[in-house]
């Protein structure tokens, strides 16, 4: 048999800033379907938009989701690729939202605002983190989110489950234990939806260039806006909910369903 001599060319992200990433690193935010959602930065100030892959000329394009079953229709969904240009791109900023699974939850905490941002209230940014332990999300990432230095703490899942339902449960969990959860104070990743056929609210991925983002340790100082780090502690992250207590029950976090509803 001859062998093909004819070369394979694979394109790449375009790279302005000449940064080394793991590739893994996309695998972590696309593992689920997800939407996106792109931060215009030539003059645009903070307006976010969700990403429209279709052509933004038809502003009233929509597609039929692949993730549920009710039959709503929502935005198409953002590929990896997608994700991974727009990360690296010097014009935007890229995000995600959810859709009918996740792999992580995380906490967006405001440094202006926030009563339990560490630089405000100690004491209350660790009764945060013991009530998430008590659910069984011991393990986090500390993030610090951008320039305006909130964080985003990040819990990956063991196992995937429910963005709904991992919604209400740690929303009601919180609350019950006197958190406020809103936007300044603290903010859930995936937030609770008043109608299943909402989306759900988007974040920025963590760690694009010349975005103001680190990894944290625990002094809350940064060490690292490496790809390669938050990878490696996401892989040693062992969360795994407790489903006994606190009404976290499995069927409504859809855990064994989510290769076959």
């Amino acid at each position: 048999m001859t062998r093909s001599t004819e070369k394979v060319y694979v394109r790449k992200p375009n790279n302005p800033f000449k940064v080394k990433y793991a590739e893994t690193f996309f695998d972590i935010w696309s593992k689920h379907s997800s939407y996106g959602k792109i931060k215009k930065k030539n003059g645009f100030g903070n307006t976010w938009k969700t990403a429209n892959y279709k052509g933004d000329r038809d502003k009233k394009y929509k597609m039929p989701t692949t993730d549920g079953q009710y039959g709503f229709r929502v935005y198409p969904y953002t590929s990896r690729r997608e994700l991974e240009v727009g990360w690296l791109s010097d014009k935007y900023q890229v995000g995600k939202r959810f859709s009918k699974f996740t792999n992580y939850h995380m906490g967006d905490i405001d440094r202006a605002e926030s009563k339990i941002h560490p630089d405000r209230n100690l004491g209350e940014f660790y009764r945060y983190i013991a009530c998430m332990a008590d659910i069984g999300l011991t393990d986090y990432i500390l993030v610090r989110s951008s320039h305006s230095e909130g964080l985003h703490v990040y819990f990956p899942l063991k196992e995937s489950v429910k963005s709904w339902g991992l919604a209400d449960k740690i929303s009601k969990h919180l609350k019950a234990n006197g958190f406020e959860i809103k936007s300044g104070q603290l903010e859930l990743f995936p937030n609770c939806k008043r109608t299943r056929d909402a989306l759900y609210q988007g974040h920025r991925l963590p760690l694009q260039p010349e975005s103001g983002s680190f990894i944290l340790n625990d002094e809350f100082q940064a060490v690292s806006n490496s790809t390669f780090d938050f990878v490696e502690r996401w892989e040693a992250c062992n969360n795994e909910l407790k489903f006994a207590e606190n009404g976290l029950e499995k069927w409504e976090l859809g855990i064994d369903s989510e290769n076959g509803e």
